[in-house]
C-alpha cells in the first residue's frame, strides 16, 4: 500500500507540500527521516542541564507590561513590548516592513497585548544589552507551545524559502501522530541493539 501524500497531512496541504518536496520529503515517513541539522536549548535559564553544545538563543516567558508601535523610517516599524516575568524585565522588539495597505501588525497586536502572557524566543539586539531582545518567535503561554517550541531541547532543520521551524516541528508532529507506528525501520537490527537504541 502506498504511502499517504505529504499534502494531506495536517497542516500542510499542496503549496506546502510542493515546497517540501524540494527537499525531497514527500510522505509522512519521508518527514520523519528529514533529520535535524542542530539543536536549541529553549528550556528557561537554571533549567537547563550540561550537555553537549547547542545553538545559543534566548527564551523569556513573562507578562505583557506594555505595547507600543514605533515608526522608525518610511520603510521599517517596530513593535515593541515590556515583558516582566515577576523578577525580570526585557523589551521585546518585533522589526517589519511599513505598508500603508494594512497593519502589518494586525495579527501580533491581538497576541501580545497588555496582560498577556507569552513565550518569545530571539536574540539580543547589542551584545551590551542582553535584555533587549529581537523577537525571531514568539507564542501564547500553554501546553501548546510547550510540545513542540519552548521549555525545551528543540529541533533546528534545514529550511527552504517558504518554510519556517515552526511549521516543520509542528508538521513532524502531525506525521508522528498520525503515521509514526506506519514508519518503517531504517537502522539495522544489531546498531539498535548495540547502541541501545529505541525503534522508529
Amino acid at each position: 500500500m502506498p504511502l499517504p501524500k505529504i499534502q494531506f497531512l495536517k497542516g500542510v496541504g499542496p503549496k506546502r507540500a510542493e515546497l517540501l518536496a524540494g527537499l525531497e520529503i514527500f510522505s509522512p515517513a519521508g518527514l520523519l527521516a528529514y533529520y535535524p541539522r542542530s539543536w536549541q536549548d529553549r528550556r528557561l535559564p537554571g533549567e537547563a542541564e550540561k550537555g553537549p553544545p547547542l545553538e545559543e538563543i534566548h527564551v523569556f516567558r513573562g507578562k505583557v507590561l506594555s505595547a507600543r508601535e514605533v515608526r522608525t523610517s518610511k520603510a521599517l516599524v517596530i513593535f515593541k513590548t515590556v515583558l516582566s516575568n515577576g523578577k525580570y524585565e526585557v523589551e521585546a522588539s518585533w522589526f517589519k516592513r511599513f505598508s500603508w495597505r494594512y497593519d502589518v501588525f494586525a495579527s501580533l497586536k491581538k497576541e501580545v497585548r497588555e496582560g498577556a502572557e507569552i513565550w518569545i524566543v530571539g536574540r539580543p539586539e547589542d551584545a551590551l544589552f542582553p535584555s533587549r531582545i529581537r523577537v525571531e518567535e514568539h507564542y501564547p503561554a500553554g501546553p501548546a507551545a510547550e510540545a513542540a517550541h519552548v521549555n525545551r531541547i528543540i529541533p533546528v532543520y534545514p529550511l527552504t524559502e517558504g518554510l519556517t521551524g515552526r511549521f516543520m516541528r509542528e508538521a513532524v508532529l502531525s506525521a508522528l501522530a498520525e503515521r509514526g507506528g506506519e514508519t518503517p525501520e531504517y537502522l539495522p537490527d544489531d546498531i539498535r541493539a548495540r547502541r541501545a537504541l529505541a525503534s522508529a
